[in-house]
């Protein structure tokens, strides 16, 4: 959508459409001998290879009804937008199965695309075919022309472009917001909350500098992350990497857990990762398991299935851990990311993740 929008008008576009119109074509007709088996070596199969890529550019009606839909379905699903867009112009049969996959995640990162898909969205029949809210399941804000274009960037100015597509984003499955600012209301995070009932994934990174290192990091910063955490009771990935600049600081994950609570369980989560700096204290981790929060959180979570720890060298265990213990404490792991002295357990254990 976004290259579909910076190219738009000119005739020097044209030009440039016919020629990728050629290539898309061409590469179709291969798709479509490759299926057709031996029956493509006969001499109309074989005119039609010939001349396919020419002849759709003023007779788009002749490919379309010669490609079934679902090889074009399979086909535009590995295609980028851009070449997505460009096939949607072909014929009405092209737009009809290029839609879905073209809308559904949308990138945005300057100002005036996002009116665009505003005004589009609060415009359109919402039971049509093309309605890019019912397709719309991906939703991605970020500054990738920040260096040559960050006057035209989204700003908090535009939030209410924003806030005006959120209830009608019903479908909305994923939500990435990689821009220069967060909302200083936080109306528009609850509008997500409220209005898009099938959001499984929200990322959200934050620019402005927070010393999530501090002293009172545990005070100061844990209670919006509780809290965050406590009102996604269906959450079924937990990843923080909380990165140190000099490379000395670090967090503690096992203030985190502890902070929610000894009888707060996730019921749905599968993916717990806690990267960057930290330092869950292994050694009370394993010779006082009753009493470690981190531990007993994992305890709670017998359903995760992909579990990731960072790499803090000064607490490194060095006594031997009892695999039947790990098995037990992951029961049901299938990926793990961690320090070196987990692995030898984990190999023993009855886990089997590594046969």
């Amino acid at each position: 959508m976004r290259e579909y929008t910076k190219r738009a008008g000119g005739k020097s576009v044209t030009s440039r459409f016919e020629q990728s119109h050629v290539r898309l074509c061409f590469f179709m007709a291969k798709v479509y001998l490759f299926v057709q088996g031996p029956r493509s070596l006969l001499l109309p199969t074989a005119v039609w290879y010939t001349w396919a890529p020419f002849c759709s550019l003023w007779f788009p009606s002749m490919v379309s009804s010669a490609l079934p839909t679902e090889i074009l379905a399979s086909v535009f699903g590995l295609l980028p937008p851009s070449n997505l867009a460009l096939a949607s112009r072909v014929c009405r049969e092209w737009k009809k199965v290029a839609f879905q996959p073209l809308y559904h995640t949308v990138y945005l990162c300057l100002a005036v695309h996002l009116e665009q898909l505003a005004q589009r969205i609060l415009t359109e029949d919402a039971a049509s075919p093309t309605s890019v809210s019912a397709h719309l399941k991906g939703l991605a804000f970020d500054i990738k022309y920040m260096d040559e274009r960050e006057e035209e960037m989204i700003s908090e100015a535009d939030i209410a472009h924003i806030n005006a597509i959120i209830p009608h984003l019903a479908h909305l499955q994923s939500l990435s917001w990689n821009l220069m600012f967060v909302p200083q209301d936080p109306g528009t995070f609850q509008l997500f909350q409220i209005r898009c009932p099938k959001l499984t994934s929200v990322h959200i990174w934050i620019q402005d500098d927070i010393d999530f290192y501090a002293s009172g990091f545990d005070t100061e910063q844990l209670e919006p992350l509780t809290s965050l955490l406590t009102r996604s009771p269906n959450i079924s990935s937990l990843v923080l990497d909380l990165v140190s600049t000099d490379g000395e600081s670090y967090y503690s994950p096992t203030a985190l857990v502890s902070a929610l609570g000894e009888n707060r369980v996730l019921p749905r989560l599968r993916r717990f990762h806690v990267h960057g700096h930290q330092d869950p204290n292994w050694t009370t981790f394993f010779e006082k398991p009753d009493s470690h929060p981190l531990r007993q959180f994992l305890i709670r979570h017998p359903g995760i299935e992909d579990i990731g720890f960072g790499l803090f060298e000064e607490t490194e265990y060095g006594d031997v851990i009892d695999p039947a213990q790990v098995a037990r404490l992951f029961p049901s792991l299938k990926h793990f990311e961690g320090p070196a002295f987990l692995f030898q357990p984990l190999v023993q254990s009855t886990l089997g993740i590594f046969r």
